[in-house]
């Protein structure tokens, strides 16, 4: 059977499946974000059944660039409602919350590696580092749309727990991406036979992913039509992850800076979101089930680092909180905050995935990563359930505004 028939057999299983699986989910009241198409991935993958064999992941590397890109570009729309949903003070509060989860995360793989690998060069072991701590950092806004939609979860505290994870999310893609096109940048790249310095085609891409925004709006130009919206985003996408790929940056990063752009550039960018939302679960199912079928089996180091990742993770959704957004929350983040971020969702996938698709020796922390997202998975909805729950914020009916207050005026 040729790779793409597999794959799509696959696939059209998967889903088929998941959908059995989301149904009961919701009649149940459980919250998922996709996580469990990993197993998926790792049960057809060449470490179990061999469905999908090594040569078919070479074949198949292309459209992981793209769904990776796709991710980029979809969070990045959702800056604009990010700022505006949460304001200044929910910001600032976001952004010490993913900073500081970051540093610590980060600090841990650090000391993990200096105690069972002090031969590592120090150089080496800051890539690999910085992407261990960025994904722990992330949290899933999936989680929290579900709640939203499914449990009319209304209020302060949700708008907060909305605008972390797309704010958190934006600042591990800018952080982890950046440093993958440092690291990269140190050494000569040569595209379509030019070879120039790293540096300055790390700044090219970057600058290209900007460039692909303003395409994208360009021939958009904030018109309602879904053909046109679908067409301008398979484009952009396919420009800025193919670009990405020739010069062996991160397509997550390339993908995150058109989306910005766009957001900053259009009115209409959280009605672009809202459009492009139905791409966004099936092409991060399948990202997770390409995912699983990179999984390795972690070695003593790895499984010491899903320890390390859980229990620090654990410990900085416990304690952060607490120090660095309740003083600026107060009454909003008076409950456990940290019970409503443990799910991770897509993106820590897809930042592990562009690592080990231009760093194949990382792998390990690829493989570590996705057990942690998965482990994490399980629980996730339902603390989050509770959170909201504990803070009056679900079953809330929105009041229909008033004719005079939707045309601006006072009742």
């Amino acid at each position: 059977m040729s790779t793409t028939i597999t794959l799509v057999v696959v696939v059209a299983f998967s889903f088929v499946i998941g959908e059995f699986i989301q149904r009961l989910a919701t009649r149940r009241g459980l919250l998922l974000s996709g996580a469990e198409y990993l197993i998926v991935g790792v049960l057809v993958g060449p470490l179990v059944s061999g469905i999908v064999s090594t040569d078919s992941l070479v074949v198949i590397e292309p459209a992981m660039w793209l769904l990776i890109g796709l991710v980029g570009f979809t969070k990045g729309l959702r800056l604009r409602h990010a700022v505006s949903d949460g304001g200044v003070t929910y910001l600032i509060a976001a952004t010490l919350l993913s900073l500081v989860s970051m540093a610590v995360i980060g600090a841990a793989g650090f000391g993990l590696l200096q105690w069972l690998e002090p031969e590592t060069a120090l150089l080496d072991m800051i890539l690999p580092v910085v992407v261990f701590g960025t994904a722990g950092s992330v949290v899933s806004s999936r989680f929290v749309n579900l709640a939203a939609e499914r449990f009319r979860a209304r209020g302060p505290l949700t708008r907060f727990l909305s605008t972390s994870a797309d704010w958190g999310n934006t600042l591990a893609v800018l952080v982890a991406g950046g440093v993958m096109d440092w690291q990269r940048s140190k050494s000569p790249i040569e595209v379509l036979e030019v070879s120039l310095p790293g540096e300055l085609w790390a700044v090219a891409s970057l600058l290209i992913g900007v460039f692909a925004g303003v395409l994208f709006w360009l021939f958009h130009r904030d018109k309602d039509d879904d053909e046109r919206t679908f067409l301008a985003t398979v484009g952009v996408v396919i420009f800025a992850s193919g670009i990405a790929s020739a010069v062996g940056c991160s397509p997550l990063l390339v993908g995150l800076l058109a989306g910005v752009t766009v957001s900053i550039m259009s009115r209409q960018a959280d009605d672009l979101s809202d459009k492009l939302s139905t791409l966004q679960r099936p092409s991060g199912i399948v990202l997770m089930i390409f995912a699983g079928t990179l999984w390795v089996l972690p070695t003593m180091v790895g499984w010491a680092g899903v320890l390390t990742y859980l229990l620090t993770r654990t410990l900085v959704l416990w304690v952060v909180p607490r120090l660095v957004v309740r003083p600026l929350l107060g009454s909003v983040a008076a409950g456990w905050l940290g019970a409503g971020m443990r799910g991770q969702g897509v993106v820590p996938v897809a930042l592990v995935l562009s690592l080990i698709l231009v760093h194949e020796e990382h792998a390990q922390v690829m493989s570590v990563v996705l057990v942690c997202v998965f482990v994490l998975e399980f629980g996730a909805g339902a603390a989050l359930r509770r959170l909201l729950g504990d803070a009056g914020e679900l079953g809330v009916v929105q009041e229909p505004a008033s004719p005079a207050t939707r045309s601006g005026g006072a009742a």
